[in-house]
């Protein structure tokens, strides 16, 4: 099972609070400057506004399930959830990258 990451713009404009949460992350720019703390923050809060999953599975996500390309972070998720069914696992999650605001992103 794969979820793409996208977000219709029909539910962004449902919950207004997303907007508020992106301005926020802005704030954490540029990334040269910014504490180990803080960068952890930002890509916790933009992955979980991405993916939508509950806590269970974003604390599921590790770097040794985490695969690279230029445009595209994968997280294998190898771990049984509450919501898995008997013997299959949850999948993966993946990010594509997004170009559209420097300040989102976690890469120069």
């Amino acid at each position: 099972m794969c979820i793409y990451c996208k977000v219709s713009p029909s539910a962004v404009q449902r919950d207004m609070g997303f907007f508020v949460v992106l301005e926020y992350l802005e704030r954490f720019y540029p990334l040269e400057i910014l504490s180990l703390k803080d960068i952890t923050y930002k890509t916790v809060m933009l992955v979980t506004l991405l993916s939508g999953q509950q806590c269970q599975t974003i604390h599921a996500l590790t770097f040794s399930g985490m695969k690279q390309t230029t445009d595209i972070v994968t997280f294998e998720i190898n771990k049984l959830l509450k919501t898995s069914k008997p013997g299959k696992y949850f999948g993966y999650l993946q990010f594509k990258m997004y170009s559209f605001d420097k300040q989102l992103t976690l890469i120069d």
